[in-house]
């Protein structure tokens, strides 16, 4: 079975614990390889560096940049075709993502 690569990008590092903590419970959980990281910058450099991932988990608010322009510059400049998976636990945000 393929190796199922994600990305967690958030500040948060108690976020990052439960989200890796539900992954692991999963039934494909020996199947799945996490990497994570706590800034914008580091998850662009990090995804061009593995050459992308499955999916990215990625929080709204980071301590660099936002989520919109980490979406941007993933699906404009490297990957116009990434899963990305946005988390955020601030509703206005993803009123803006989505134009409300």
């Amino acid at each position: 079975m393929h190796l199922q690569k994600i990305l967690i990008i958030d500040d948060d590092q108690v976020d990052r614990i439960r989200v890796k903590r539900y992954l692991s419970q999963s039934e494909l959980s020996q199947n799945i390889q996490i990497s994570e990281v706590t800034t914008a910058d580091e998850g662009l450099q990090l995804y061009a560096d593995e050459g992308g991932f499955d999916v990215v988990l990625l929080d709204y608010m980071l301590p660099d940049h936002d989520g919109i322009y980490v979406l941007q510059k993933l699906l404009w400049e490297q990957d116009p075709l990434a899963t990305v998976i946005a988390l955020t636990g601030h509703g206005n945000e993803l009123s803006k993502v989505s134009g409300d």
